[in-house]
């Protein structure tokens, strides 16, 4: 019989919870009212600058309705404004507003300090190897579906 809560997805999960849950507390302890997943969406425009929808569905690795409902909130809020691209008219970029700015600009600090109370309890060696073998891992999980994809596409045309 499997143990899932010793899994790794079981495990990933928990933390990747547990880390949104924080996140989300020191939020609304600095007087916002947004989630960590826009806050991950005003960072990527604050250190990109402006991106289409497509473009931060790719980097934030979320699906495009889950990008429209968080643009939907982050609009109505004035967070961010969406503009013709220059370049191309048929699309839109989105942008920060003010607000936008000085919401990654008062949150990053409060990150930064708490992943620096995370490195002393933790230890930055040990967490610095952590985040190159989760990405090593992601990398990992992308090769073994391909492989596991195409044995499957293979014993199903057996």
């Amino acid at each position: 019989m499997l143990d899932v809560q010793n899994t790794i997805p079981y495990i990933a999960h928990r933390v990747a919870w547990k880390y949104r849950v924080i996140l989300n507390r020191i939020i609304r302890q600095a007087g916002h009212r947004i989630t960590p997943e826009e806050f991950i969406v005003l960072d990527y425009l604050a250190y990109h600058g402006p991106a289409s929808q497509k473009e931060l569905s790719t980097a934030t690795y979320k699906g495009k309705a889950n990008v429209t409902r968080l643009m939907r909130r982050l609009l109505e809020e004035q967070y961010v404004v969406r503009e013709r691209a220059v370049d191309d008219r048929r699309f839109y970029k989105i942008s920060l507003t003010k607000k936008g700015r000085h919401t990654v600009k008062t949150l990053v600090p409060l990150f930064l300090e708490f992943t620096d109370m995370v490195k002393r309890h933790y230890g930055g060696d040990k967490l610095a190897v952590l985040r190159e073998s989760l990405s090593d891992f992601s990398n990992c999980l992308d090769s073994a579906y391909l492989e596991f994809d195409e044995t499957q596409k293979h014993n199903t045309q057996s």
